[in-house]
Protein backbone atom coordinates (compact mmCIF):
# COMPACT_ATOMS: atom_id res chain seq x y z
CA UNK A 1 0.00 0.00 0.00
CA UNK A 2 1.30 3.37 -1.20
CA UNK A 3 0.92 4.81 2.51
CA UNK A 4 2.57 1.87 4.20
CA UNK A 5 5.19 0.96 1.93
CA UNK A 6 7.55 -2.16 4.11
CA UNK A 7 10.05 -4.58 3.04
CA UNK A 8 8.69 -8.33 2.96
CA UNK A 9 8.63 -9.45 6.42
CA UNK A 10 9.51 -6.40 8.03
CA UNK A 11 6.04 -4.60 10.56
CA UNK A 12 4.95 -1.42 8.72
CA UNK A 13 2.74 1.10 9.87
CA UNK A 14 -1.03 -0.06 11.19
CA UNK A 15 -2.86 1.46 8.25
CA UNK A 16 -6.50 1.76 8.00
CA UNK A 17 -8.41 2.39 4.62
CA UNK A 18 -11.76 2.56 3.85
CA UNK A 19 -14.36 4.52 1.90
CA UNK A 20 -15.01 7.92 3.57
CA UNK A 21 -19.20 6.77 3.23
CA UNK A 22 -18.68 4.10 5.85
CA UNK A 23 -16.09 6.25 8.24
CA UNK A 24 -17.20 6.64 11.43
CA UNK A 25 -15.89 8.87 14.74
CA UNK A 26 -14.74 6.36 16.48
CA UNK A 27 -12.43 5.00 13.52
CA UNK A 28 -10.53 8.07 14.87
CA UNK A 29 -9.94 6.33 17.93
CA UNK A 30 -6.12 5.86 18.63
CA UNK A 31 -5.29 7.37 15.61
CA UNK A 32 -2.67 10.23 14.95
CA UNK A 33 -2.85 11.13 11.18
CA UNK A 34 -6.35 11.02 8.94
CA UNK A 35 -5.46 11.52 5.26
CA UNK A 36 -8.17 12.29 2.97
CA UNK A 37 -7.89 11.52 -0.06
CA UNK A 38 -10.12 12.88 -3.13
CA UNK A 39 -13.00 13.19 -0.51
CA UNK A 40 -16.54 14.85 -0.39
CA UNK A 41 -17.85 16.39 2.43
CA UNK A 42 -21.05 16.63 0.91
CA UNK A 43 -23.65 14.54 -0.95
CA UNK A 44 -22.78 15.05 -5.49
CA UNK A 45 -25.31 16.53 -7.63
CA UNK A 46 -25.83 12.70 -8.58
CA UNK A 47 -25.83 11.30 -5.09
CA UNK A 48 -22.06 10.25 -4.72
CA UNK A 49 -21.19 9.45 -1.32
CA UNK A 50 -19.72 11.56 0.81
CA UNK A 51 -17.58 11.65 4.50
CA UNK A 52 -20.58 11.46 6.95
CA UNK A 53 -21.61 14.80 9.04
CA UNK A 54 -20.26 13.04 12.28
CA UNK A 55 -16.98 12.18 11.00
CA UNK A 56 -16.72 16.13 9.67
CA UNK A 57 -17.35 17.29 13.06
CA UNK A 58 -15.35 14.42 15.40
CA UNK A 59 -12.26 16.01 12.63
CA UNK A 60 -12.64 19.12 13.86
CA UNK A 61 -11.96 17.60 17.53
CA UNK A 62 -9.03 15.46 16.17
CA UNK A 63 -7.65 18.38 14.85
CA UNK A 64 -8.02 20.56 17.88
CA UNK A 65 -6.67 17.94 19.92
CA UNK A 66 -3.37 18.45 17.89
CA UNK A 67 -3.51 15.29 15.80
CA UNK A 68 -2.64 15.41 12.18
CA UNK A 69 -4.77 15.85 9.29
CA UNK A 70 -4.29 15.88 5.38
CA UNK A 71 -6.30 16.53 2.82
CA UNK A 72 -5.66 15.73 -0.58
CA UNK A 73 -7.68 17.11 -3.04
CA UNK A 74 -9.14 15.21 -6.71
CA UNK A 75 -11.79 15.91 -8.61
CA UNK A 76 -14.67 14.87 -6.59
CA UNK A 77 -13.58 17.45 -3.54
CA UNK A 78 -15.43 20.96 -3.87
CA UNK A 79 -13.64 23.10 -2.75
CA UNK A 80 -16.04 25.64 -0.97
CA UNK A 81 -17.54 22.65 1.40
CA UNK A 82 -14.24 22.94 2.92
CA UNK A 83 -14.13 26.33 4.20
Amino acid sequence: HAANPTLPGTPGLPVTVLPAERASPRDLLGKELVILTDVRLETGPRGEPALPSEVTRALGTFVQEGKSLLIIAGPRVVPTSYN
